[in-house]
């Protein structure tokens, strides 16, 4: 569900897209006929309007990614105090799960089926701590080949635990890339 700030700044875009393109179109029609001072105000209203456009474009994209960004950091500062363990990338074992689902979707000319192939996969390892063996589950939106393949070449990753909590835990798959 999205907040009302994001709700906000959904209709600002959307009234700001409509406003530049009414502004291309004053340029464009300014254009056409550029032998009066019309055309002049009507060329310069549209070039302020596509200005706005983008002035308030570049202000949404850097307050999205600095959200972003603040995000990862409090998560990472979060994890600086966590126990890290090693973890044998070799010693994890890989559950697996597919399967299809479609659907018809009705219109005019007939019914149309939607395939859908999912993918359910789920890490599985073991951790001893404090003389105590736990037993992890990490999920995970990769097929069992490809996630075989990164652990291959990566060997051992961290795996990050709340020493206050062990319902809280982080497994670095950054490698991965996805």
């Amino acid at each position: 569900m999205k907040t009302i700030k994001e709700r906000i700044l959904t209709i600002v875009l959307v009234a700001n897209f409509a406003l530049a393109l009414v502004g291309y179109m004053f340029v464009r029609g300014a254009l056409r006929h550029f032998d009066n001072y019309v055309s002049f105000i009507m060329f310069a209203t549209g070039i302020i309007l596509m200005l706005l456009f983008l002035i308030v474009l570049w202000i949404a994209l850097r307050f999205s990614k600095k959200k972003v960004i603040t995000e990862e950091l409090k998560f990472f500062n979060q994890l600086t105090s966590w126990s890290k363990y090693l973890i044998d990338l070799n010693t994890i074992q890989i559950k697996s799960n597919k399967w299809n689902d479609s659907h018809f979707i009705r219109n005019l000319g007939g019914d149309i089926e939607i395939k859908q192939e999912n993918i359910q996969t789920i890490l599985e390892f073991e951790l001893e701590i404090a003389g105590e063996t736990k037993q992890f589950h990490w999920p995970c939106s990769l097929e069992t080949k490809s996630l075989e393949m990164y652990f291959a070449i990566q060997k051992e990753t961290g795996f990050y635990l709340d020493p206050n909590d062990h319902s809280n835990y982080y497994l670095d798959l950054s490698f991965i890339g996805n």
